[in-house]
């Protein structure tokens, strides 16, 4: 399985106008690999393009994409956040309490272990979380990406496993392979390697975190996805899950660029509502975008921070009524609705 992460929009911090900021993961069973790669090889050629690149595409080119992701059973994560929900004061608090939370702890490493040698990359984490200049700072768009990164992970995790939890699927679960668009050539920006240093922790520290597997594998320990399990069978190790990532750019990977359009797409249809050139496109992604209870967009916000704007994302929010439930996509294609 194969997941890529990329992003479009901006938070808006300060900017006095609404902006919409998406987070973007792309499910591509190993099965549906080669296809992609075709697809977005004979869209370039087709469109005249060196890579899929959101911003640079016509509606009717993005609803090729969008048809494309439904018809190869593909999914895809989308977490949003907007200008009016992430705030400056709201950031700055947030990023005061993280610091304070990692100083109390490193307090406590201290009490129980003054030699403790890992008390340097401890000391590093809270300047990054408190924005010290001391190393190179995160700014505050880099830190709430980051701390969405985890979030989305585990859910994209958790969304594969339920989507293609039917039997047909197993070998898909062998290997996961996770891809992130990188913004430099040659080093990651701060709030990247952020994430990627520190992201098991990041998952395994926050409670409220956790990863629902399909009730169907509880009697299934052959299941390929147990290759992850510890010793007791009872938690899954986020080491051994998480450790295949990568940075790449865009340019260097199909997946990531298809990511690319679906938050790009997302974003349209947020912030331009129904005038939005691709509303058509943003249909036929529901069914690539949902969870098995017809949700299509998740909102992430800091602590304290308002409410989403259900008026402008009502219309975006649901796949099919609320009264139906997705059962089964099968490798075939078929998809089941039940009630």
């Amino acid at each position: 399985m194969k997941i890529a992460v990329d992003e479009s929009g901006n938070y808006g911090l300060g900017s006095g106008r609404f902006e919409s900021y998406v987070l973007c993961a792309l499910v591509v069973p190993d099965s549906r690999l080669d296809a992609v790669e075709r697809f977005v090889a004979d869209a370039c050629l087709r469109w005249g393009r060196s890579e899929l690149k959101s911003s640079a595409m016509k509606p009717p080119w993005v609803s090729d994409v969008a048809a494309f992701l439904a018809a190869h059973q593909i999914a895809a994560v989308a977490y949003v956040t907007d200008s009016e929900m992430m705030t400056r004061p709201i950031v700055a608090d947030f990023r005061l309490r993280q610091a304070a939370a990692i100083a109390r702890g490193r307090a406590r490493v201290l009490a129980a272990n003054p030699d403790y040698a890992g008390i340097a990359a401890i000391d590093e984490l809270l300047e990054r979380v408190a924005g010290s200049a001391t190393h190179e700072r995160m700014s505050d768009d880099d830190f709430i990406q980051a701390e969405q990164v985890p979030e989305l992970i585990l859910e994209t995790v958790r969304r594969a496993c339920l989507r293609y939890s039917e039997p047909e699927w197993d070998a898909e679960f062998e290997q996961f392979r996770f891809v992130f668009d990188a913004k430099q050539t040659g080093r990651l920006k701060a709030g990247e390697r952020y994430v990627d240093e520190h992201l098991e922790r990041m998952i395994g520290s926050t409670k409220r975190l956790k990863l629902d597997l399909p009730f169907v594998w509880a009697n299934r320990p052959e299941h390929p996805f147990r290759c992850f399990d510890d010793p007791s069978g009872q938690h899954t190790l986020l080491g051994k899950l998480l450790k295949d990532r990568t940075w790449v750019r865009s340019e260097e990977d199909a997946c990531v660029q298809l990511a690319d359009v679906v938050a790009g797409t997302v974003r349209s249809a947020i912030e331009r509502g129904a005038l939005s050139p691709r509303l058509r496109a943003y249909d036929s992604l529901r069914i690539v975008l949902t969870d098995n209870d017809g949700y299509c967009l998740h909102f992430y916000k800091f602590r304290g921070a308002p409410e989403p704007d259900l008026g402008r994302y009502r219309p975006l929010l649901r796949a099919w009524p609320h009264d139906e439930r997705l059962t089964r996509v099968s490798a075939g294609g078929a998809v089941l609705l039940e009630p």
